[in-house]
């Protein structure tokens, strides 16, 4: 009998720990959204003999966060990746820290990400159906992304 009441005692606080500890989830913690950096390339990036490329640098910055936006939902500068307006739902934005880093607690859905560069949106990324730099977040799932800002760059 005083094995049992010992294996209750002590089995049981176990089991009930290990049961509550994976259905834990701290008060306020973020449950999906965007994670990601944001890099700036620039310079020359075509490969020559002995001459190392210019390596991609983290930047600090704004990334714009609007509801799945198709090219035909812009107001595209020319055939450069800058839009002078989007004409899809703003949901929210987030600043990165200084090593280009980002996270965003987002609901589920598909999103469009942007920068801004001299007062103009930018974006470089395109789906098959012309989706602006797409982002799809699922449930209890951080989607990483990396976006390249590389107007200055030359290929």
């Amino acid at each position: 009998m005083l094995k049992k009441l010992l294996i209750l005692f002590i089995g049981a606080p176990i089991i009930v720990g290990c049961v509550h500890s994976k259905n834990f989830q701290e008060p306020g913690a973020p449950k999906q959204g965007v994670t990601g950096i944001v890099k700036e390339v620039y310079g020359n990036q075509m490969p020559s003999p002995g001459m190392p490329l210019p390596q991609p640098r983290p930047i600090k910055t704004t990334v714009y966060i609007y509801t799945l936006t198709h090219i035909s939902e812009t107001r595209q500068q020319g055939l450069e990746p800058f839009f002078s307006k989007i004409n899809t739902r703003f949901i929210d934005s987030v600043v990165t820290d200084t090593g280009g880093y980002f996270r965003k607690e987002l609901p589920v859905g598909k999103y469009s990400l942007f920068l801004k560069v001299n007062g103009l949106f930018f974006a470089n990324s395109y789906d098959i159906e012309n989706n602006i730099q797409p982002v799809e977040i699922e449930a209890r799932k951080w989607t990483e992304v990396k976006i390249s800002l590389n107007h200055k760059a030359v290929y």
